[in-house]
């Protein structure tokens, strides 16, 4: 079976969905599925350097990148619309027996979907949280206006729309009561053992031995809240903590916002600033690392929950972020509502308690979070749901 997964961008700087794609992609092409993946150049402000117009080896999976458009208004930009995508469509949908489309309210995933409902292909919608309240109220009369027009019947003609949780398939459902909804997780990759990795952080970042490590890891966005969770360390400043804030924007406003409240709350010896972490030191930050936290106000997912998770890392986290369930049933942590106090008190809660963190506990977290997260039954769920939805065997 051949699969064509459509997305805007597969750029690091786009945070989770980017890199769930790949790895999704590679999990079925282990599995024996023909997947590949059309996309664009994008890199957010700019473009990546990968050739354009055919199918090239990208992280180990076959992408298609199709030039961008760029123009010099941002909001025009992150419509990421991809030059030619609709001749390239037209010339090769017929060679695919089903599409997956990641993401809404743009360019190439609309006319993916609008492209494959012409075409009678079938076709899975996966929404990455963007059907979430909240995230609707983000610029909310334009997407009013865009799912009126054009979404709501793209999602209405989807041969099921994928959901990666309970949550978020509830918050579909709110908006298209008929539609077919699939609940398949993502995966999460493991990393290499390090042997000694909170000795080793520590000593790569300066930080002292005795001292526990929070971590932040993810794309720098309004939505993850990060003042608040300044905010809330400032307010148990007599306990002993460090942060590590890792992760990157392409909003310098928000980069200088964080930066200043870092200074303004007295912070500036206690947080550091890696910027996006890949390779061996994301895996040391998973692995050497104390406590994981993310305040934010919409996660579909959580892909970072989840691989702070699957590396034993007990995780504070909002009840907007998507397996906050999971999480729970898990034992892997607290969920806390987005507020100074709340999250102040609950860091306060889980600090006191990193004596119980022993080894063995990590250890039985990651056992149970591996089981969860796999991207074989992820690729396994995916596979026999395109068999089902096409008729087609998935091998």
């Amino acid at each position: 079976m051949k699969i064509l997964h459509v997305i805007p961008s597969v750029a690091p700087c786009r945070g989770g969905p980017s890199e769930a794609v790949l790895a999704m992609a590679r999990s079925q092409i282990q599995m024996g599925l023909a997947a590949q993946v059309v996309t664009t150049n994008d890199d957010g402000a700019g473009l990546l350097d990968v050739p354009t117009g055919h199918f090239v080896d990208y992280r180990k999976v076959p992408v298609c990148f199709l030039p961008r458009l760029t123009p010099p208004i941002a909001a025009l930009r992150e419509f990421q619309y991809g030059i030619g995508f609709t001749g390239w469509m037209k010339r090769h949908i017929d060679e695919f027996d089903l599409l997956h489309v990641h993401s809404l309210f743009s360019s190439l995933s609309t006319q993916a979907m609008q492209l494959a409902r012409i075409s009678s292909k079938p076709y899975l919608a996966r929404p990455l949280g963007q059907l979430h309240p909240w995230s609707l109220q983000q610029s909310a009369l334009k997407k009013r206006i865009y799912l009126a027009l054009i979404e709501r019947a793209n999602l209405s003609g989807a041969s099921a729309i994928h959901c990666t949780s309970d949550q978020e398939a509830d918050h579909v459902k709110e908006l298209l009561p008929y539609s077919k909804t699939l609940v398949i997780p993502h995966g999460v990759e493991t990393t290499p053992l390090i042997s000694n990795a909170s000795t080793l952080l520590r000593e790569s970042l300066g930080l002292p031995s005795s001292i526990p490590v929070i971590l932040f890891l993810s794309r720098w966005h309004h939505k993850k809240n990060i003042p608040l969770l300044l905010q809330a360390l400032a307010k148990i400043r007599h306990e002993p903590w460090s942060l590590i804030l890792a992760g990157n924007t392409n909003e310098p406003m928000l980069e200088h916002e964080i930066r200043e409240r870092c200074l303004e709350l007295q912070l500036q010896d206690r947080v550091v600033f890696p910027g996006h972490v890949t390779g061996e030191q994301k895996a040391l930050l998973l692995q050497g690392a104390d406590l994981f936290a993310l305040p934010s106000a919409s996660e579909n997912f959580g892909l970072a929950v989840a691989e702070a998770l699957v590396h034993g890392m007990p995780v504070l986290i909002t009840p907007e972020v998507d397996i906050a369930e999971t999480v729970r049933r898990l034992e892997g942590g607290m969920i806390t509502d987005a507020n100074v106090d709340a999250w102040s008190n609950a860091l306060h809660l889980m600090l006191q308690k990193q004596d119980e963190n022993s080894q063995a506990r990590r250890d039985k977290l990651s056992q149970a979070a591996r089981k969860e997260f796999s991207w074989q039954a992820n690729a396994k769920a995916l596979g026999a749901a395109y068999s089902s939805l096409t008729g087609t065997s998935s091998l």
